[in-house]
């Protein structure tokens, strides 16, 4: 009985260290494929992109509005229009729900899009979608604004 018992314990302890080896493996290999599409600045990660240099979403409390404004740069030479779709999100229990939406397009390499929202009290967040183009080509590019309370 206590070979038996000592055999399923070794099984199992073997299963574990094989599965762990796994699972940091796959880990690796994540951090390896992610290192390969992005460059630091400063201190952060930032990714890189192929028609687009920076996209950021902001979001400010303005005398209780939302301020919320979404920057696009590209390449001047490659990225021929960016269309920007912005999204005002309020925190609701576990989710985001849209409170706000504004689309524009540009046919430039890089444009500031700002709007400005009468919010009720809550979190937010700025969502932005970046579509850019460099001619018949485009990327899409999908990033957050820090939550900032009303």
């Amino acid at each position: 009985m206590l070979k038996k018992f000592c055999i399923a314990l070794m099984s199992v302890i073997l299963m574990c260290c094989s599965m762990n080896l796994l699972v940091n493996a796959e880990s690796y290999a994540a951090v390896e494929d992610y290192a390969i599409d992005s460059s630091v600045v400063g201190n952060e990660i930032q990714p890189c992109y192929n028609y687009a240099n920076t996209v950021n979403a902001i979001l400010n409390n303005s005398n209780g509005k939302a301020e919320c404004k979404g920057v696009v740069t590209g390449y001047n030479g490659t990225t021929t229009k960016i269309k920007i779709t912005m999204t005002l999100q309020k925190k609701k229990l576990l989710w985001w729900s849209k409170a706000e939406e504004w689309t524009t397009t540009v046919s430039d390499y890089k444009t500031t899009f700002a709007k400005t929202a009468a919010v009720s009290s809550g979190k937010y967040r700025v969502k932005v979608e970046a579509v850019v183009y460099s001619g018949s080509k485009s990327e899409t590019i999908t990033v957050y604004s820090s939550t900032v309370e009303f």
